[in-house]
């Protein structure tokens, strides 16, 4: 029994390891602090980013185009939340998440179409 056991372990952590390499491929390195929070800026999202600090903790890392959109809606829930309880509010939060991950993806074409795909 201690045996299949150990066995069944083994193969799960290879299956995992295997979904980890399949997954790893989708990930990109995303441009500097600087670079992102300079081109929300001439954007005009100025006021975004007075309120959240969630895009300078993108800046440089290695994320999933998904991880990104999840992201800028959680920063955008946060610094408007106000606005997302009416109509109006959510189809213009809607905008602006679409437009600052665009943004923020805009050297990764590929991501950026594999992300709205979906």
């Amino acid at each position: 029994m201690r045996k299949w056991f150990v066995f069944h372990v083994l193969l799960c952590i290879a299956g995992i390891s295997q979904a980890m390499d399949k997954s790893n491929k989708y990930l990109i390195k995303l441009p500097s602090a600087q670079v992102l929070m300079q081109r929300l800026q001439k954007a005009g999202f100025s006021d975004f980013l007075e309120k959240t600090n969630k895009i300078e903790e993108l800046g440089g890392q290695l994320k999933s185009p998904w991880r990104v959109f999840l992201t800028v809606e959680i920063a955008l829930y946060q610094a408007y939340e106000q606005d997302f309880y009416d109509y109006k509010g959510a189809t213009e939060m809607k905008r602006k998440k679409l437009a600052i991950t665009h943004l923020i993806l805009q050297d990764f074409p590929e991501a950026i179409e594999r992300l709205f795909q979906i």
